[in-house]
């Protein structure tokens, strides 16, 4: 059962960019289990994209608290 106060978390999207405290999470490439995001402070440069699985990198932003900020479109849309 889900909690009736549960705020929808915005589903995973490519191009989206999630802002948490000095760090930054621009999404890249966006497969069934796969994400390629790149992590950066203050302006984006040419690093290497990360890859990770959905579940753990949407695990870290809840964690985090991260805000999305570019890309907004949520699970209940």
């Amino acid at each position: 059962m889900k909690p009736q106060n549960a705020i929808a978390w915005p589903l995973l999207e490519d191009g989206q960019v999630w802002q948490m405290n000095e760090t930054t999470c621009r999404i890249g490439q966006l497969g069934k289990k796969l994400v390629h995001y790149i992590l950066f402070k203050g302006q984006p440069t040419q690093n290497a994209p990360l890859v990770t699985n959905k579940e753990v990198l949407t695990k870290y932003l809840q964690e985090m608290k991260a805000v999305l900020v570019q890309g907004q479109k949520f699970a209940g849309s």
